[in-house]
């Protein structure tokens, strides 16, 4: 009888390690099949976003620890804030400030929202320093 039931034992042990196996099976299949779906790198709104600013961010490593930052009047308040803080995490450590009170100005004038050429640029007493690509510029105050 002791026999039989160590037996048991041994078998019902096999089978639950034999289950646990699968369900990690399972589970590691699953998370395989999360991250491999994931946008490549590169393609996801971030990564785009930074090869947008690369040149900019170059250009800003030398320069002033702070700058002023201006956008579409176009954009509603949400859109503002994601253009602005993407801006921001991309140029990090420059610190971007959501004012016009820098000697120098970041212009953030995304070509699918607005276009750069409606700006009335001269009534904030702001002229172009250097145009980026995809409607970035770099402004300076006039004085």
């Amino acid at each position: 009888m002791k026999k039989a039931r160590r037996i048991f034992q041994f078998v019902a042990l096999g089978i639950i390690f034999y289950l646990s196996l699968q369900t990690a099976t399972v589970q590691t299949a699953i998370l395989l099949d999360s991250v491999l779906s994931m946008p490549q790198s590169g393609k996801d709104a971030i990564s785009l976003y930074e090869t947008r600013f690369m040149e900019v961010r170059t250009k800003l490593r030398s320069g002033p620890e702070a700058v002023g930052y201006i956008s579409c009047p176009e954009l509603d308040a949400d859109q503002n804030s994601y253009h602005y803080f993407l801006t921001q995490y991309v140029l990090t450590p420059t610190i971007i400030k959501n004012d016009l009170d820098h000697e120098l100005i970041l212009g953030n004038f995304p070509s699918e929202l607005c276009n750069i050429g409606a700006m009335n640029l001269e009534q904030n007493n702001l002229s172009v320093i250097q145009e980026f690509d995809d409607g970035i510029v770099l402004l300076k105050r006039s004085q």
